[in-house]
């Protein structure tokens, strides 16, 4: 049986579309609403990229966009992808899944099944531009944790590797109740991680995504507590740079 994939955009203004791909078939990404996945993206062109499927090969194919298409950290112009890769564009960032990575309840990644420095890893709970978030156990503890764990790509990136670091730092010094608390920072072999507080009730844009547009009376409380978090770190000198659900 021939496996099936999707493009699921994992940041951004777009956030949560995704598109199915066909074994045989031509798909543009872009800023124009006809497109077969339309992005709300300032940085995108109208017509973006495009992916070629053809017998079950998928080619990613920038189609002269300005600020360019990158594929796991780097501009291409075209280039064959593979599960797991990571299509940039501008603010936007795109995985290419297979259907069965999709399944909310049994999210996998390569770290899923494994004991990582302490930690023993279970299912993604989501997808970032730096990195993934696994359901993890602090085996020490025994505490339900989220932990964040840096895309292997950049994990050959020194920059990056202290970027990472630095974002942990910063947050490990806040302590606000709305504010996710992060516990510990660390790195085995090539791989670097923070674990942070594990919330069970799923994230806003979760909320969302299961009920819709929220009635205001539901809304202005959950604003507030957001905006509570930011005073606090703006207070200790942290600006949050990707305010999103």
């Amino acid at each position: 049986m021939s496996a099936s994939f999707r493009l699921v955009v994992e940041k951004g203004h777009s956030k949560g579309a995704f598109l199915r791909l066909k074994q045989n078939g031509l798909y543009v990404a872009g800023r124009e609403s006809g497109n077969a996945l339309t992005l709300k993206d300032r940085q995108a062109s109208r017509k973006h990229f495009q992916v070629e499927a053809k017998l079950g090969e998928y080619k990613l194919i920038d189609l002269k966009s300005s600020n360019g298409t990158f594929l796991n950290g780097e501009r291409v112009e075209s280039k064959t992808l593979r599960p797991g890769d990571r299509i940039g564009v501008g603010d936007t960032l795109i995985y290419f899944l297979a259907e069965t990575d999709e399944d909310p309840s049994e999210r996998r990644g390569p770290l899923s099944g494994r004991e990582v420095g302490g930690y023993r890893v279970g299912r993604v709970l989501g997808r970032g531009g730096m990195g993934t978030v696994y359901e993890a156990v602090q085996m020490s503890l025994e505490r339900k944790v989220a932990l964040k764990v840096l895309a292997p790509e950049l994990g050959r990136n020194p920059e990056f590797i202290q970027r990472f670091i630095a974002e942990a730092r910063a947050a490990g010094r806040l302590n606000h109740a709305n504010i996710v608390s992060v516990f510990d920072v660390g790195s085995v072999e090539d791989h670097y991680f923070f674990s942070m507080e594990y919330m069970a009730g799923g994230s806003l844009d979760d909320l969302l995504r299961a009920e819709g547009p929220l009635p205001v009376e539901r809304t202005i409380p959950l604003m507030f507590d957001a905006a509570r978090g930011l005073e606090y770190a703006e207070k200790q000198g942290l600006v949050h740079r990707d305010i999103k659900p």
